[in-house]
């Protein structure tokens, strides 16, 4: 994965500022497709003054759009839940029946659909979690919020027979949540929160589940997705060369289509000195 960067204009060089525009798409290794659709126009930003900063930079949505429609043409949005991937702590969720001799928790699918326990007892279930669309990132006046729609397929497998798997449940689930920017002097840090949660049964194996069932599911994005999403937004994104420069007093401003990031900044002089020299002697 890489970004793509190159200028899309000319720079603008003045007595005053100096203004760079580039191409800010996320493409694959090996995949020349190149994105179908466009970023939308950030005019905005001259409609209004801008602050005392040293510096400003503006990204539009379209750097994480372009990076989910080559993901999602490359299938590489597909992924697996099964007990060998999760965490210690929730382990338990898989199994079929609960308390059980590998588990003494009382919050498992068979706790949940009750249906599912009676059928496949002492099994263990796994999911293989399908886009059903194309994922879509959209930064607006409050932040970022993010729609995804998944088609799950859900297997058992008897905990004595591992090879004699069952395809059990086949449901979709509709998300939306929105992600706010909070930026600190050496990282950007994220708050996440899940605001809608639609859980739809398409097929079952298994008499007597229906929609009513499976909506026992959606509790779990409270209990279990929504916590471990919120703790992977909220790890801090880095600011990029830190060893060379220093953001100072970092401001977000929220648009529609993209954010704007102001800055004052200082220059790391012994680190700037030694790649001069460096590129002086090559």
């Amino acid at each position: 994965m890489y970004v793509d960067n190159r200028m899309i204009t000319q720079p603008l060089i003045t007595m005053d500022y100096i203004e760079t525009n580039h191409q800010g798409e996320i493409q694959f290794e090996g995949l020349s497709e190149p994105t179908p659709f466009f970023p939308r126009p950030m005019e905005q930003m001259f409609r209004e003054p801008l602050s005392d900063h040293m510096a400003h930079f503006y990204v539009s949505d379209h750097l994480l759009n372009s990076m989910l429609y080559h993901a999602y043409q490359d299938n590489r949005l597909a992924m697996k839940i099964d007990e060998s991937n999760l965490p210690k702590e929730m382990k338990s969720f898989v199994s079929t029946q609960c308390p059980s001799k590998k588990h003494q928790t009382f919050v498992c699918v068979g706790y949940l659909i009750p249906e599912i326990g009676r059928l496949y007892p002492d099994s263990t279930t796994s999911f293989a979690i399908l886009p059903h669309g194309l994922p879509y990132v959209m930064f607006n006046r409050d932040g970022m919020a993010v729609e995804i729609k998944n088609r799950i397929l859900t297997y058992a497998t008897p905990d004595d027979n591992p090879k004699n798997r069952s395809q059990i449940l086949v449901f979709s689930i509709n998300g939306q949540a929105d992600i706010t920017f909070a930026p600190t002097n050496e990282s950007l840090n994220a708050r996440f929160n899940l605001n809608r949660f639609n859980v739809r049964l398409h097929r079952s194996a298994v008499r007597g589940i229906d929609e009513t069932s499976i909506a026992r599911l959606s509790p779990l994005s409270k209990t279990f997705i929504a916590p471990r999403l919120s703790a992977a937004v909220e790890k801090a994104a880095r600011f990029p060369m830190q060893d060379t420069i220093k953001f100072v007093n970092p401001v977000i401003k929220n648009y529609d289509g993209f954010i704007g990031l102001s800055t004052d900044f200082h220059l790391e002089k012994a680190k700037i000195q030694d790649i001069v020299r460096k590129s002086i002697e090559f």
